[in-house]
């Protein structure tokens, strides 16, 4: 990975007769963060989703299956040491990878399955706060301004 902070971390299956086990995220890991929920989110084959930013919020995916997505991020933090790079990967099923994505990265992911995908998100910050008492931390971009991402639905 090319972007200052961002961390993708290959998530270990443990497999067995029964099915499957993975630690997404654990309080003694290395990545800082602090998660205020969790959310599960599904996308039919071929959608994508972003491009999209927080000011303060990071934002912690976790892509195990079902389905395989293409990541894009875009540092868009003037003080980076990264500022206006790229990086473009796959994650998912064959895949197992948790996403930490730094504040000010534009962010968005595609479902490149042919069967609906799944993506845990398990962010710092509660949507709109405490009580849904404050502004969304969310900045939105069509792709076509930011980057050269086939056009496809969103």
């Amino acid at each position: 990975m090319k972007i200052h902070d961002l961390i993708v971390k290959p998530l270990k299956m443990h497999i067995d007769h029964r099915g499957f086990l993975v630690e997404g995220w654990r309080s003694d890991s290395s990545e800082s963060l602090k998660p205020e929920m969790m959310y599960v989110s599904y996308s039919n084959p071929g959608i994508r989703r972003g491009a999209h930013k927080h000011i303060n919020q990071k934002d912690y995916f976790i892509f195990i299956g079902p389905g395989n997505f293409r990541v894009v991020i875009i540092d868009d933090r003037s003080d980076s040491p990264t500022y206006k790079m790229v990086d473009d990967f796959y994650v998912g099923e064959n895949n197992p990878a948790a996403v930490l994505i730094p504040t000010n990265c534009w962010h968005g992911y595609q479902n490149i399955s042919s069967k609906m995908g799944m993506v845990i998100n398990l962010p710092d910050k509660m949507y709109k706060g405490p009580n849904y008492s404050e502004d969304i931390d969310e900045i939105r971009m069509k792709w076509e301004n930011i980057y050269d991402w086939p056009e496809i639905e969103d």
